[in-house]
Parts: structure tokens; sequence; C-alpha cells
């Protein structure tokens, strides 16, 4: 028969108050309160499957342990796994979405990426942001977070498990209720169950077939991204072609981690939006993004890109004006005004040649006219006219004859 496999679920936090250490606090929500209420429904959900012993470190928000305890209990129950049950929150409140942190080396880095891509998967399906299977390594060279620390030295695969941010409004849906809680334990407990590919007499369930992401052991400490995003470059896509809106291309890409959020600024990056999905498309590294809640008519715009460690990387300001609608209207006008003007000198020119046609058939008017007068005049006359003055050459001619013929 095989062996039972023991799982420890351990609520985070907790003790009394004055003395409790409540973990994130935020809109009325404490967290070791919630911590408990999914780790109870996680306990219940997973004790229904065969061939698995369910624990909880404790079963009060009012107990308070160390973590050396926490880590010490399931030591005492030969725990094969503890699960830490966590709810997120930031100082800057800036971030949104589910984290599963896990140790840095060895078999149980293999499985804890195994089991925590499953709970993701999981949260993914809910709706929530994928923040990633992540570690966190000390300067000794040793796991970060408490609790994973402890679990290892006494050779437990020890992994925290941040379900939602408790202080972004961006997770608020997931965490309005207690069901929601108890929705998040039953999640984690079928994540589990895949993961050991367990089944249920009691409710059906089989995951006896269930195949895990192939994760090969690290011969070395895997240690978290200590660096920012390689690169982040913006551009237009187009020409603004309206008031308010402007459609960017943003190229950015990380070498150690995936990138998970953007926001911009329009004021050279003295202010940023919100956080926003990183949401590449097929083309590797590239998003596309329209900003319509420009009311400026001139922006500079910077880009910032984070990845899963919260480090980023800022884009080189990229200056958008409108203004160049107001030089398309004075361009237009400009051509109209000439248009006008144009028409305007053809109709002078057109008038000059009409003027310059009246003067002509003036002229050939007046020749036409003169022309006539000469032309009234009846031929008999014309013929009276020449006799009488060829009489007259003739009698003056017989004159200078005779006074010729005298002086001889």
């Amino acid at each position: 028969m095989a062996k039972e496999i023991v799982i420890v679920i351990d609520p985070g936090h907790g003790g009394t108050e004055g003395e409790a250490t409540d973990g994130a606090s935020y809109h009325g929500i404490t967290e070791r309160h919630i911590n408990m209420t999914t780790a109870k429904a996680m306990y219940e959900e997973l004790s229904s499957y065969d061939g698995v012993t369910v624990y909880l470190t404790h079963d009060s928000a009012d107990t308070k342990m160390s973590l050396k305890e926490r880590a010490e209990f399931a030591k005492s129950v030969n725990a094969d796994y503890l699960i830490s049950i966590h709810y997120n929150a930031s100082e800057e409140h800036l971030y949104y979405g589910s984290e599963v942190w896990i140790p840095s080396t060895g078999l149980h880095y293999a499985e804890g990426y195994q089991l925590g891509s499953i709970i993701l998967e999981e949260f993914s399906h809910m709706g929530l942001l994928n923040r990633g299977v992540k570690t966190k390594v000390n300067e000794s060279g040793s796991d970060y977070y408490g609790v994973i620390r402890e679990c290892e030295k006494l050779g437990i695969n020890g992994i925290i498990v941040e379900h939602c941010y408790l202080d972004h409004d961006n997770d608020s849906s997931y965490r309005d209720e207690e069901e929601d809680y108890v929705g998040f334990g039953i999640a984690d407990a079928t994540s589990v169950a895949k993961f050991l590919g367990l089944s249920s007499s009691e409710t059906g369930a089989d995951y006896s077939n269930y195949v895990n992401v192939e994760v090969p052991i690290p011969e070395t400490v895997m240690y978290q991204d200590l660096t920012p995003p390689n690169q982040c470059v913006i551009q237009l896509e187009n020409e603004p072609q309206e008031t308010g809106v402007i459609d960017l291309v943003i190229r950015a890409y990380d070498e150690d981690s995936a990138l998970l959020y953007y926001s911009y600024s329009l004021d050279g990056g003295n202010t940023f939006s919100h956080l926003i999905p990183w949401m590449e498309t097929k083309k590797e590294h590239v998003t596309h993004v329209r900003l319509s809640d420009i009311t400026d008519s001139e922006v500079n715009i910077v880009v910032k890109v984070y990845n899963q460690y919260n480090l980023d990387t800022s884009s080189e300001p990229l200056f958008v004006s409108f203004s160049m609608d107001e030089d398309k209207n004075q361009l237009e006008n400009n051509e109209l005004k000439q248009n006008e003007a144009g028409n305007n000198a053809m109709e002078n020119t057109k008038d000059f040649k009409e003027q310059e046609t009246i003067s002509t058939e003036v002229s050939s008017i007046k020749k036409a006219e003169s022309f006539s007068l000469t032309s009234n005049i009846p031929i008999p006359s014309i013929i009276a006219i020449v006799l009488f003055f060829v009489l007259m050459v003739v009698m003056t001619l017989k004159i200078v004859f005779k006074k010729r013929r005298h002086k001889r």
C-alpha cells in the first residue's frame, strides 16, 4: 500500500488582540482572519481525497506561533509539504494578482514550481493576474522567507501562497465575501490534488492522470531576478488623427523574468497611470496601446514596464503635439485663399479679354463705317470729278506752251 502523503496547511499570522501579527489589514479586512477561513476550507476539501492526511498548524486566528514552531509542527507529523496561506499588500498599493513563493534549491524547487504553477493556473481561471512562481534568496544564500527557510532546515518542502491583494481595487471582487475566501481554499485543495494525482471516492473527483509540467532539478541556487527589464521603447503606431487619441507601440522584454504590467505618463514621467496588465500580441515583446484620455494639445509620453519582481524600466520620452491639426487647417485655409485669388485673377483676365474684344469690335465698326461713307458716293459723280481734274490739267499745259512761243 502506498504511503500516505502528509500535507500541513498553515494559516499565516495569528495571535490575540494587542499581540497579534495581523498581516495585511485594509478595507476592514484583517489577513489573519481570512487566512484561517481559506485554510479551513482547504483542509475540508483536501481531506475528502484518498491517500492524503491533512493537518492545520493551528485552528484559531487568535493562536500565535513563530515561523520556527510552524515548521517544527510539520516535522512532528512527518509532513511532506507545508502550504502557508496568505493574502498580499504592497507599500505603494500599486500591485495586484496572485503569486507563489517556493524554495530555491533542489527537488523542493522543482516540485514547488510544479505545484505553484497549478495553483496560479486555478486562480487565472478565476480571473486573477498571474504574478508568477518565484524564489527569494537573502544575502547569506538561504531562502528569504522564514517559513520556507525553517522548513528547509527540517527537510520539508514549504511554499507560500499569496492569493490576491487586499489593498488594490483591481482584486476587490475576489475578496468581497467569506465565500470568496472559501473558494480560494477549495482551489488550493484542487491544485494539490492535481499535483499529487489524487482521486476521491467521496466526491468522484479523479486527477490520477494529471500530468505536471516538467521542471528540471536545479544544480545551483535559483536566485530571484535582481535586474529591471532590459528594454522599453515606444513609438507612434500612426499619426494622431483626432485630438485626445494616441496609438502607441510598446516594445519591451526581460531576459530573466516575465513582464507583468505597464503604466504611462503624459507629463514626461512626473506622474503615472495605474498599472495595466502587460499583454503581448502575436509578435513577441510587443503590445499595442490606445491612449484616449488626453485633454492637452501637447503631451510628453513616458511608458514604464514592470517584471515579476516589481522592477521597472522606463522608455525615453516621446513628445506628441496635436497642433498638427491646426497647421493642417491653416494650410487648408491658405489653399482655399489661394484658390479664391486664382479664381479672381482668372475672372479679371476674362474681363480684360472681353474688354479687348469689345475695343477691337468698335475699331472694326469705325473702319467699316469709314469705308461705307466712301462707298456710298454715286459712280457718275466720281467720273465727272475725274474729267474736271483732267480738263484743268490740259488747259494749264496749253497756257504754258503759248508763253514759250511768244518768247521766241
